[in-house]
């Protein structure tokens, strides 16, 4: 007679915020090899490190002789209307806006790893641009079996507003990268999601992920 043999517990689902920074390095077929958790600051670090401004996400970094030290800052309302309304069980008004941020501060952490890992060198602009860009690809994939919306390019890139604290040099620099990423979505829309195209959006977005900024706007310049 065989001894049964116990079944496996099937593997624990990560928590949305680490499926979120797995599922941006696949996508880009990368890996950053940092666990984004480690690096999460509580609300008492962040106002200790940027006294004059605390926005619910916010990636601090410090260059220095030795390399990069980075953090980032997610209000910890945001992670637990995640966990408690996860995205992956469906998108609505109550954790939309939640997502929109984390996804924000996740790309910003992995883009700006990635970049250190391989010497290259990275703006603010450049790291926005990404982000706003991140943040429609991810919806997209989500809501691809609904068949992504046309009306997500106007609530991510149409229907938004500033925060009244930013400079008038963060103002500006947010409203080009929404203005390039909103060229960018619809010129993706406009070439593959209109035919359910998968294949063709996503060697398109990860071409671009590795593009510098120069190359990202002459990207989304020769797609108009």
């Amino acid at each position: 007679m065989r001894r049964a043999t116990p079944a496996q517990a099937p593997p624990e689902r990560p928590g949305p915020l680490v499926a979120i920074q797995r599922g941006l390095e696949s996508l880009y077929r990368i890996e950053t090899h940092v666990d984004i958790s480690d690096f999460l600051l509580t609300a008492e670090q962040q106002a200790q490190l940027s006294p004059n401004r605390r926005p619910p996400e916010q990636l601090l970094l410090h260059e220095h002789a030795d390399g990069l030290d980075l953090a980032l800052y997610l209000e910890a309302s945001l992670l637990r209307t995640l966990t408690q309304h996860d995205p992956r069980e469906g998108i609505n008004g109550r954790n939309l806006p939640a997502l929109l941020l984390v996804i924000e501060g996740v790309s910003h952490f992995v883009y700006a790893v990635d970049r250190a890992r391989n010497r290259r060198s990275l703006s603010a602009l450049e790291l926005e641009l990404q982000a706003e860009v991140d943040k429609y690809v991810v919806l997209v994939l989500l809501l691809w079996k609904q068949g992504a919306p046309g009306e997500l390019i106007d609530l991510l890139f149409r229907q938004v507003a500033y925060r009244p604290d930013l400079s008038p040099e963060e103002r500006t620099r947010y409203a080009a990268a929404n203005a390039a990423a909103l060229c960018y979505a619809e010129a993706l829309h406009r070439r593959y999601l209109r035919a359910q195209a998968l294949l063709g959006f996503l060697t398109d977005v990860r071409r671009f992920w590795r593009l510098s900024l120069s190359g990202k706007l002459s990207h989304i310049n020769i797609g108009l």
